[in-house]
């Protein structure tokens, strides 16, 4: 989606930031309607935990699930048996949404006609998605992938998971900030202060999460479907923006200490 911005000049919003606008509009939406069913959100693992925060704050439940839409639907599918939760909302950073029920899969026309319901209350996204950081916490995201083909790139793709599993970096710091957890998906282990909580109802993954200080987290996962491996970012700022001026500059710092700790993860996996 493309916004125009104060200048005029058209801004691309990211697939977290449309997936945040939507989760927000619709959490809110929910608190202000008291219903007595509790919603549920369910986002992937790599999408930003600003959609967790935004749940928490106006009591909506949330769900963490793999990577693709068949798990959100999965959650879906058991939700529709429960005479106590219904499900709110779910979405992935990749422009993959789903904000009604009667769909199984990421539906582009009911995501625009929410998105034209917000923009007839709020008018702005831009300026509602700045609403939203000021609110809820100022959040930026980064997706690197590499590209390594044939069977000494797979091989090389196994290596560096292995590596990393077999690595001690509970404690180490990577840029700015200090390792607090690990998750690995594939073996089912929880380091430091992660929680196992966070394996259930899913199956077994070659994904690794690693969790740092200040509500920040880096992501290293094989493609399924291309010889890659992506590497993705959610950072929360380790200083709370008070106006939409200091998120410019907010975003800015975080952006570059996002590029810098890929950077660092990179070598850590060895891949760079």
């Amino acid at each position: 989606i493309g916004v125009k911005d104060k200048n005029g000049d058209y801004v691309l919003l990211n697939g977290n930031q449309i997936g945040s606008i939507m989760a927000a509009y619709l959490c809110e939406s929910y608190a202000a309607s008291k219903k007595k069913k509790k919603a549920v959100l369910i986002k992937t693992i790599v999408t930003t935990d600003l959609q967790e925060i935004i749940a928490k704050k106006n009591k909506v439940k949330y769900k963490n699930v793999l990577t693709g839409f068949k798990f959100i639907a999965q959650v879906m599918a058991k939700l529709d048996k429960s005479k106590t939760d219904y499900f709110l909302f779910g979405g992935e950073e990749s422009f993959g949404y789903l904000p009604v029920s009667f769909v199984r899969d990421k539906d582009s026309l009911s995501s625009a006609l929410l998105l034209l319901e917000i923009l007839a209350e709020k008018k702005d996204l831009l300026s509602y998605m700045d609403e939203i950081y000021l609110k809820y916490g100022l959040f930026q995201e980064g997706l690197k992938s590499l590209t390594l083909e044939g069977s000494a790139g797979k091989e090389k793709i196994r290596k560096s998971l292995e590596s990393l599993r077999n690595s001690d970096l509970l404690g180490k710091t990577i840029h700015k900030r200090r390792i607090v957890g690990i998750l690995d998906y594939k073996t089912r282990t929880a380091k430091g202060n992660a929680s196992k909580s966070a394996f259930s109802g899913c199956p077994s993954s070659d994904v690794i999460q690693v969790v740092l200080e200040g509500n920040a987290k880096l992501t290293i996962r094989p493609s399924g479907t291309e010889p890659k491996i992506k590497i993705y970012s959610s950072f929360q700022s380790l200083s709370a923006p008070k106006s939409e001026k200091e998120i410019v500059s907010f975003r800015k710092n975080l952006l570059s200490e996002i590029g810098a700790s890929e950077e660092i993860f990179l070598q850590l996996a060895g891949l760079s």
